[in-house]
């Protein structure tokens, strides 16, 4: 099982986090300036995020400008994938999410 700790304060993942969770409607180049992470690390992020059902992307769009919307926004820590386990772990809420 993966790892149940918190990212550090201003890692580039609980940054974009922080930038969802204020804007909740946003699109990857938004988080990825406002978080100052890549645009290729944002979008990886929201993916994973959106895999989870934390996020959805308007329908028919794709691309950096495609407009995504926040639909969990369960406090103020960066929810953790574990990559192997192909899971999300919600450190607010302690609840694991399977990635389809």
């Amino acid at each position: 099982m993966g790892v149940k700790r918190l990212y550090k304060p201003g890692s580039p993942k609980q940054k974009m986090w922080q930038s969802m969770r204020i804007m909740r409607f946003f699109t990857p180049s938004d988080v990825a300036q406002t978080a100052e992470v890549s645009l290729a690390y944002a979008m990886a992020f929201i993916s994973t995020l959106k895999r989870a059902g934390y996020i959805k992307r308007q329908a028919g769009s794709t691309g950096q400008f495609a407009p995504h919307q926040l639909l969990k926004n369960t406090g103020p820590h960066a929810p953790r994938h574990w990559v192997k386990e192909r899971q999300v772990y919600d450190l607010n809420r302690g609840v694991t999410y399977g990635l389809d």
